[in-house]
């Protein structure tokens, strides 16, 4: 039996778009046929169709990471997670479009992110910084035997061009991933957290104009491989 799991959403022009991603239960596998969303009327949140994808196969939107954003001409980007550890059954990871008032994928734009970076990561999140750049973790599932190996150094920052389709994979060090489930742009800087197994961990400054460096490290945290930041969020009055 296939069941849907409920990822992210967003509403506009009218339109209820939910991401996520089946699992066969009785397989305990991911089941990935191309791209899938689910589109509702909104408030009504009825007349629910299926919209599809054939670019990759994989699951869009998953909940707990940041894995939906918007540009600053309303268009929204989801997070496809094709690795056979997570969401996929191994293909190719990257980034679908919704242009804004669209209720479908648009068919013309699908960001490959695996193959620019030259070996099987799977894409696990981002976040829009400006002017057609974001910022994301992927995992290198070559490094990986099975889903528990998550939470060993298996994890990078990466710079991604949307317009270019361009991938830069910051030198920053590896870590577990998924360790901030929420990062934070501010002030046209990404900062997230990275705590590396057997390493420092701390909060991490990237900079979207620079290179494979343009980052520094920041606020240090205790327990290297063990702290997972659940949101980082500037100062309210500062």
């Amino acid at each position: 039996m296939r069941e849907f799991f409920v990822g992210k959403g967003f509403v506009d022009n009218g339109k209820f778009i939910l991401g996520g991603y089946f699992y066969d239960n009785a397989n305990k596998t991911y089941v990935a046929d191309g791209v899938r969303a689910l589109v509702y009327d909104y408030p009504a949140l009825n007349n629910m169709k299926i919209i599809k994808s054939t670019a990759t196969a994989g699951g869009i939107g998953y909940d707990y990471l940041h894995t939906l954003d918007k540009d600053e001409e309303g268009n929204h980007y989801f997070v496809v997670s094709s690795g056979k550890y997570w969401t996929g059954i191994g293909g190719k990871s990257g980034v679908v479009r919704i242009k804004k008032g669209a209720a479908d994928f648009d068919q013309d734009y699908w960001f490959d992110v695996t193959t620019p970076v030259g070996k099987q990561v799977c894409l696990m999140g981002m976040n829009y910084v400006g002017n057609g750049i974001a910022f994301g973790t992927v995992q290198y599932e070559e490094m990986m035997t099975s889903l528990r190996d998550r939470y060993k150094n298996i994890a990078q920052v990466v710079k991604m061009d949307l317009k270019n389709k361009t991938v830069t994979v910051m030198k920053s060090p590896l870590s577990p991933v998924g360790m901030v489930r929420f990062p934070m742009v501010f002030n046209k800087k990404y900062y997230t957290g990275i705590a590396p197994i057997g390493g420092e961990a701390a909060i991490y400054e990237f900079d979207p104009a620079g290179d494979a460096n343009a980052f520094k490290k920041g606020l240090t945290l205790d327990g290297g491989g063990y702290v997972q930041v659940q949101l980082i969020a500037p100062h309210p009055v500062k």
